[in-house]
């Protein structure tokens, strides 16, 4: 039985660099019946929070001030030690804290704003983040499950509260959920699935970078394949990863699994014939010019 739900709220904790530390940490969209609540503050350059740092190991090290990214790794700007990465991972949790006492009474109070209307909140990031993984640090350049396990938190109205889920799903899943809940028809392009009701125990997942590079999820097993548009890459593709037996994937398995690495070319190659790369048609109309600036600081927007 399908319940209207009279608002969606989506909250993305955006985990991203960004090359200017003056961006908005908020941003608010509206267009009925989804509300879309979008944060900075989780991304570098990371901004120092003193109230949840640790007194008992503080960090006098080269960033303070300044917030490396993945191509100062691979010009050798910086040379990182272990004191550097605690740093990265200790601002980086910072900045979620920091989120958290935004969002905890934003949420609080939406029981009050709604009263007996039934609504949907979806709190979930777009991406992960390196800060270590595979001698690496920020995002766009690799497809490790650390870039692509996210966080994905819905609240159903009238569902169970506390329920971890531990089905494979999809951020792919999250716009047929919106529909189903609000009661609207799901366009057959769409490959997610609504996560009302009973959701398969197997199940292939793609994710994709640029339409070029693919990871091809199912059984535990994982191909990267493709080309990524980033030459400074130090693993080629493909490679086949099991990250139950590999959690942190640094064994390629192409040469003794070929059968299973060839099984999910297959998979892909039907996938993408089923689901061709949607064709981004250009808009005419006006942006505020700050608007502008900022979106292309975060990578929305540009001339590609």
């Amino acid at each position: 039985m399908t319940i209207p739900v009279s608002m969606c709220i989506v909250i993305l904790y955006h985990i991203t660099f960004a090359q200017r530390p003056d961006l908005t940490i908020i941003t608010c969209y509206f267009i009925y019946p989804v509300f879309f609540l979008q944060t900075y503050q989780v991304h570098g350059p990371y901004v120092r929070e003193r109230r949840f740092e640790d007194p008992a190991r503080p960090y006098r090290g080269k960033l303070e001030h300044v917030s490396p990214t993945h191509d100062d790794l691979e010009r050798g700007t910086f040379v990182l030690d272990e004191a550097d990465w605690r740093w990265l991972n200790d601002t980086y949790d910072a900045g979620i804290r920091c989120m958290d006492e935004v969002v905890g009474p934003f949420l609080e109070a939406l029981s009050d704003a709604f009263g007996e209307d039934p609504y949907l909140v979806i709190l979930t990031s777009d991406h992960g983040e390196q800060i270590g993984e595979h001698g690496d640090i920020g995002h766009a350049h690799d497809l490790h499950r650390e870039l692509l396990y996210v966080p994905l938190v819905i609240r159903f109205p009238g569902g169970p509260a506390g329920a971890r889920e531990a089905r494979p799903v999809s951020s792919l899943d999250i716009v047929p959920t919106i529909l189903d809940l609000a009661g609207l028809d799901l366009p057959p392009h769409l490959s997610g699935r609504s996560l009302r009701g009973d959701l398969p125990g197997r199940r292939l997942r793609v994710a994709e970078h640029g339409g070029t590079a693919f990871a091809t999820d199912l059984d535990g097993w994982r191909l990267l394949s493709g080309s990524l548009t980033h030459s400074s890459v130090k693993d080629p593709f493909p490679r086949l990863l099991h990250s139950g037996e590999d959690p942190r994937e640094s064994f390629d398995r192409t040469r003794e699994a070929g059968d299973r690495a060839r099984e999910l070319e297959d998979e892909l190659r039907r996938y993408l014939e089923r689901y061709p790369r949607l064709q981004i048609e250009r808009s005419s109309a006006a942006v505020d010019v700050a608007l502008a600036e900022q979106l292309g600081e975060l990578g929305y927007a540009g001339d590609e």
